[in-house]
């Protein structure tokens, strides 16, 4: 258990319980620094007997001192306190005592649940009196750059491909005649793009793409240039449901709007099979008398159930709600979106004083109970309420569903039927055949949803959900008839610039052709009691891609006439996620811009040249950035330095990967080695002046927050992602980043350099690396050998003053 199942800050008098009430540390004074030191952990109730020893308590914690010892002193029951005696002054880290026994006696207290433990440290560095760290992010993160085609190389060109982007990213910008502004600054790019391109040896022919005008032509580029179109996304949410019976609810059950509901209907259908359980409608939280205010902290991966739950099962899916989406009455604030975690586990235990409600009384005896353990831990508390309207929900009973309305098109195989629109089919003559052949046919509906899936090699596309059924038989959707026989019963569906969807069918040779019978054909063969050609029947999902993006606990009325639903007595659905991930396909424009920038992404087939090394390296999961240097000798052997994505280490797994990558590329004769990147870290020291009105240590911590590394959701200026090989740290873009963070009304430098190497100034205006070195600092003060970091403060700080920041002219 990474936490306690709950958490309370109350106080539980009872003699049933023994607990920590607070600590008190008190460091021995010494003529250089404190050795040693005393503490006095003060309890929560009183008592008569010695009942303590020093087998009583455990210490642990800790990151480079971790055995600290202690030695038990003496105890005294009326002041309720125990004295220990620590044999070491521990690091900058957080240490733990934990109570691991209140007395040995029959009558002896048990230890309380809530507070059997408690944290402290050897240092003090808050100076708002609140050590609980701030909720500081970093700013967002920068976008990346867009993609150049680089095979443009006139004027004439980059001012079509500025303009095209342009139209793109900002459509405010639509006004691109000659005489406007907007024209005057893309023309002084192209300019220097023009100039610029000079120095580039290649040859390029993206005439056939620039011209281009439909989508078709557009996809069919992109697939030879080794990508591939955009068609837009649908929505997915999770579905919850309750029931007063049984059962399960096959794929493809609609949910909606309410009726009445003020805009557009929304529909929603399950992916999955989903299990509904009466049992599972809310699994009960397990309470402990009086903490009516505890909380399942962040963090958490067990939960206390109580009683004893059955039919779980690892693999499961559990919904952390705080509030009731299944309320009969609206709540007078939205509810939460609800934190979706795994059942990694489970047991059945007797654990004493736990009970069904935190109104209950206390007590000692034991309990049936359910220990629940999942992945990932909750990202942020919640709260069981017991009772209360806002309690906290757990959902046994999920479902994923995606956007789309379910809806079928049938089409007679005959000549009739087709010359109503002629410009939604493709009828062809062929020798062979005694009638047409369907050749391509477009869908009545202009919006049909199509859905996201990832590639064998990690690319992210979009495909249609379609089926297809001629007759009695099923026919498979695939990617192009290239390599299907005269027999194969396949299509392709490829949508148009509307997103209206075309199927396109084989001519006999490549993929089974599709005939349509003329009138005469029909009536002659019904004379002759001849078997008549089967109905062509379609059925997809429609509707707008970005509709499908809506909040949590909207989807609460199954859409009507679905029998699968109506074997339940009370069933009850709803979204305890919003809709997200509904995307609309991109623009002819986008498309443009992009196919170019493929193909300088293709495959490395053969490594030869160093570039050829790093660029096999780079393709390796979990690999940031790589490079590649030549050791030489006899082999001529490479060495492949790897900067792994999001850390700043190499594990071995990891290297191993690379390695048989490489080996599979490699040249004959050539060997290889693979390595961690040479991490550099450096000492950065700055001063700050803050905004008046700003409160000095929360602009700090903004800073602090905004330098470190981070997360990957949101990376800091240090984060390994954002440094690569080579690059150079300019302290100006430094103090400009800084610069920019609310709050900061100046900075200043007042230490810039490596850590490990000899620098005659404090701050040096660029520190440069060599091609296989990366910068590091992780601003971690127990780990000052990755890195130093510290912002000071004026009037908060010593050694930091308002002179620091005037600047002063120096006579020549």
């Amino acid at each position: 258990m990474t936490s306690p199942w709950l958490q309370w800050s109350g106080r539980h008098g009872t003699a049933l319980f023994q607990g920590i009430d607070y600590l008190e540390l008190k460091l021995l004074p010494d003529e250089q620094a404190p050795t040693s030191a005393t503490l006095v952990v003060h309890l929560q109730r009183t008592w008569v007997a010695p009942q303590f020893s020093e087998k009583s308590f455990a210490i642990s914690g800790g990151l480079r001192i971790t055995d600290l010892g202690f030695t038990y002193v003496g105890e005294d029951g009326a002041q309720k306190t125990v004295t220990l005696v620590l044999s070491k002054v521990g690091d900058a880290s957080e240490y733990t005592l934990t109570l691991l026994s209140a007395g040995d006696g029959p009558s002896s207290p048990r230890v309380h649940p809530f507070f059997g433990s408690a944290t402290f440290d050897f240092t003090l560095s808050c100076e708002r009196g609140d050590c609980r760290p701030l909720a500081e992010k970093p700013p967002k993160a920068m976008q990346p750059r867009p993609a150049v085609d680089l095979l443009t190389k006139d004027f004439a060109g980059f001012v079509q491909m500025f303009g095209d982007w342009v139209r793109v990213k900002n459509p405010a910008w639509a006004d691109l005649s000659p005489a406007a502004l907007e024209r005057v600054l893309v023309e002084l790019l192209a300019h220097h793009g023009d100039f610029l391109s000079y120095y580039q040896d290649r040859v390029a022919n993206e005439a056939f793409v620039d011209t281009a005008s439909q989508r078709y032509s557009l996809r069919q580029h992109a697939e030879i240039l080794g990508t591939r179109l955009f068609d837009g996304t649908a929505a997915e949410t999770l579905l919850c449901f309750q029931a007063q019976s049984d059962g399960y609810l096959p794929v493809g059950v609609e949910i909606t709007t309410p009726a009445g509901a003020s805009g557009a209907e929304v529909v929603f259908w399950l992916t999955e099979r989903a299990r509904v359980l009466a049992a599972h409608n809310v699994l009960p939280i397990a309470a402990w008398p009086g903490a009516e205010d505890a909380i399942i902290p962040a963090g958490s991966s067990e939960v206390l159930l109580w009683g004893t739950v059955e039919n779980l099962y690892v693999g499961q899916t559990l919904a952390f709600v705080q509030g009731n989406h299944f309320a009969t009455t609206p709540p007078s604030e939205p509810v939460p979106p609800a934190q979706i975690v795994t059942l990694t586990g489970f047991r059945h235990e007797r654990l004493p004083g736990w009970t069904a409600s935190a109104s209950d009384a206390p007590h000692a005896n034991e309990s049936e109970v359910t220990v629940i353990a999942f992945e990932p831990p909750l990202g942020t508390a919640v709260r069981p309420a017991w009772g209360e309207p806002d309690a906290l929900q757990v959902h046994g009973n999920l479902g994923r569903a995606r956007f789309g309305r379910s809806r079928q098109d049938r089409y007679s195989r005959s000549e009739a039927a087709f010359s109503r629109d002629r410009q939604s089919y493709v009828l062809e003559r062929r020798p062979g055949f005694t009638h047409l052949l369907l050749r391509a046919l477009r869908l009545a509906e202009t919006q049909v949803v199509f859905e996201s899936s990832v590639t064998a090699a990690g690319l992210t596309v979009s495909s249609v959900r379609v089926e297809l059924t001629i007759g009695s038989e099923k026919w498979q959707r695939v990617e192009h008839l290239h390599a299907s026989q005269s027999f194969d019963r396949h299509f392709v569906a490829t949508a148009d610039e509307d997103g209206s969807l075309w199927l396109e069918f084989g001519d006999g040779k490549q993929g089974r052709a599709v005939e349509v019978w003329s009138e005469d054909a029909l009536s002659q063969a019904q004379q002759n009691s001849e078997q008549l050609p089967g109905d062509i029947v379609v059925d997809y999902r429609t509707g707008d891609a970005v509709a499908g993006n809506v909040g949590a606990g909207v989807l609460t009325r199954f859409v009507p006439g679905q029998s699968a639903v109506a074997g339940f007595t009370g069933l009850r659905g709803v979204n305890v996620l919003p809709g997200r991930g509904g995307l609309r396909a991109e623009t002819r424009e986008a498309v443009r811009l992009r196919i170019p920038a493929s193909l300088r992404h293709g495959p490395v087939e053969r490594a030869v040249s160093l570039a050829d090394y790093a660029a096999a390296a780079a393709t390796v999961k979990d690999v940031g950035r790589a490079t590649a240097r030549l050791l030489g000798g006899p082999f001529n052997a490479v060495l492949v330095l790897v900067d792994p994505e999001g850390q700043a280490g190499l594990s071995e797994p990891l290297r191993q990967a690379v390695f048989d990558r490489i080996d599979a590329l490699r040249m004959t004769g050539r060997e290889h080695f693979v390595s961690a990147a040479e991490y550099v870290p450096i000492d950065v020291r700055l001063g700050i002046c803050v905004e008046p009105g700003s409160l000095p240590h929360r602009v700090r911590s903004a800073v602090l927050a905004a330098l470190r590394p981070g997360s990957a959701a949101n990376p800091g200026y240090f984060h390994p992602d954002r440094l690569s090989f080579s690059d150079a740290l300019e302290v100006g873009e430094l103090l400009a980043f800084v610069q920019r963070i609310p709050g900061v009304r100046s900075v200043k430098a007042l230490r810039f350099r490596k850590l490990k190497v000899l620098s005659p100034n404090e701050v040096e205006p660029r520190i440069t690396l060599a091609p296989t070195e990366v910068v590091r600092n992780d601003g971690d003060d127990d780990m000052p050998d990755h890195g130093k970091l510290k912002v000071l403060v004026v009037g908060l700080d010593a050694g930091v003053t308002e002179k620091d920041f005037v600047i002063e002219e120096v006579a020549p």
